[in-house]
């Protein structure tokens, strides 16, 4: 490190060097272009016998064998400061490659893995959202490969469980980010996150699937739980986005016909999932877990903020 602050000590040393020597040579340029245009000025005038144009040209001649004599003089710490300049340009070359030995494999690597993160988070919001859960932008990294292995685990009630906890943490963030993006639905969101936190979640949940949906329309002109030939009407808004990108991964759910949408037809007898059909047309009446009150809210912020954030990206 003492090595590194020397070195860098040097560079700023022999940087004000040059600059003052760049500005004396300014200086000097200055002054014989100052003279110069006085003597434009003095030959336009000139109307004076030959004698006097012969004298004032013998006098430039003194002042511009004075200015060569100058010129002689500044050369040699100019030439000595460009030496010092190339043998510094060579110090910085060295220890910038010695650098890229250093860091190139792991920069490869980080790379590589970043290339990687939006067929991983595909995979892995999709498996979420198969289960009634909807993907937060503050996620880890790390966390979505892991949420995706216990998913295809043995016990994927393990992540169904951590998922909770996690918006249990979030819940209050989320509430507080979504009134401040939406604060013409403040009456609303207040009364489905009031009776979330009394437990009240028959009553908290329509309410919260409710304003998801009506979000979405408010953002994409899409209604979030509706179909247009056989999809969801919020693939339209999915397929015009960019390509393997991270947001676009994360937004891919919204092109799946998913439980949380599906038809009765799509459901099936033995469906036990959260369903906004269900739900909202009084078809299902053990809907009120907490499981499924923390499920609507992480749709909610989902929709409200995620979707939000890739319109303003």
């Amino acid at each position: 490190m003492a090595d590194m602050e020397k070195f860098l000590k040097d560079i700023q040393a022999s940087t004000k060097d040059m600059r003052d020597s760049l500005a004396a040579h300014d200086a000097l340029n200055n002054q014989f272009a100052s003279q110069m245009a006085e003597l434009d000025r003095q030959l336009k005038e000139l109307n004076e016998p030959s004698r006097r144009v012969a004298e004032f040209v013998q006098q430039l001649h003194i002042d511009t064998s004075a200015l060569q004599r100058w010129s002689e003089e500044i050369s040699i710490p100019v030439q000595h400061l460009s030496d010092e300049v190339l043998q510094v340009s060579e110090s910085i070359r060295q220890f910038n490659s010695q650098i890229n030995e250093l860091i190139s494999p792991a920069l490869t690597e980080v790379f590589e893995s970043f290339k990687q993160l939006p067929r991983r988070t595909q995979s892995a919001v999709a498996l979420m959202a198969e289960r009634g859960w909807f993907f937060d932008l503050e996620m880890p990294v790390p966390s979505i490969g892991e949420l995706e292995r216990i998913f295809q685990s043995e016990n994927p009630e393990e992540a169904e469980h951590a998922l909770v906890e996690y918006f249990r943490e979030r819940t209050a963030y989320i509430y507080e980010e979504l009134g401040k993006a939406y604060p013409h639905r403040k009456k609303a969101l207040g009364a489905a996150f009031g009776a979330h936190s009394r437990g009240e979640y028959i009553l908290a949940i329509p309410v919260l699937l409710a304003q998801a949906d009506g979000i979405c329309k408010e953002l994409i002109n899409a209604e979030l739980f509706r179909k247009r030939d056989g999809r969801p009407q919020t693939a339209t808004f999915v397929d015009a986005l960019e390509a393997e990108t991270f947001m676009t991964a994360v937004l891919s759910p919204l092109a799946r016909n998913l439980p949380i949408s599906a038809s009765s037809k799509e459901r099936g007898q033995k469906f036990i999932g959260l369903n906004r059909h269900q739900v909202m047309h009084g078809e299902a009446v053990e809907y009120d877990t907490e499981m499924n009150s923390f499920r609507a809210i992480s749709l909610l912020n989902y929709v409200g903020l995620a979707l939000k954030a890739a319109l303003e990206d």
